[in-house]
């Protein structure tokens, strides 16, 4: 839980640090995964009690994706997240949500915005990402699978424009199935 102070530097701070965390655990070979909600709650860490709607709404968007990364729910659209566009990017998240589970959301309960983890700077780093994606799929249960495929489909989905690393993209995507 943070609290979302209305300035913009803030929020871009906030962003930033989403972007780095996410990144990093990227890097470490951590397959996280994460929701992101706005809302009032009742946060006492001293009595280890964390109440309220955001909570939730954040959690079952957690649940409910099916790729690598964190996703927004739609309570989040009061915030203009077009002035971060360095931290996050329009994706269709409603398509790769998990199909089956207790209490996954509704697509419409979801923004079609993801923190942008792949903010690749060169060529090396993205084929060093989908190496990190094929071993942890590689070392995962089956049904765990679709997780990374779909986390190709997001690097394809958000691509850079140089052909070799499209070409790289493609090649991954075959490979995973």
């Amino acid at each position: 839980w943070v609290q979302l102070n209305r300035t913009l530097r803030a929020r871009k701070f906030f962003f930033e640090s989403l972007h780095s965390f996410v990144r990093g655990c990227i890097e470490m070979g951590i397959p996280i995964r994460g929701g992101i909600a706005l809302g009032n709650c009742i946060c006492n860490k001293g009595e280890n009690v964390y109440l309220g709607q955001a909570i939730i709404d954040a959690y079952r968007v957690e649940q409910s994706i099916d790729f690598v990364g964190a996703a927004f729910h739609q309570s989040v659209k009061t915030i203009d997240l077009s002035r971060f566009p360095d931290e996050i990017v329009d994706y269709p998240v409603e398509r790769f949500r998990k199909r089956r589970g207790a209490k996954l959301l509704p697509p419409a309960d979801f923004l079609s915005k993801v923190i942008y983890w792949n903010s690749w700077r060169a060529q090396s780093t993205l084929r060093a990402d989908v190496a990190r994606l094929k071993r942890l799929r590689s070392r995962s249960p089956k049904r765990d699978w679709p997780k990374y495929t779909n986390t190709i489909r997001y690097l394809m989905k958000v691509p850079p424009r140089d052909p070799e690393i499209l070409r790289l993209l493609e090649n991954a995507r075959e490979q995973l199935g």
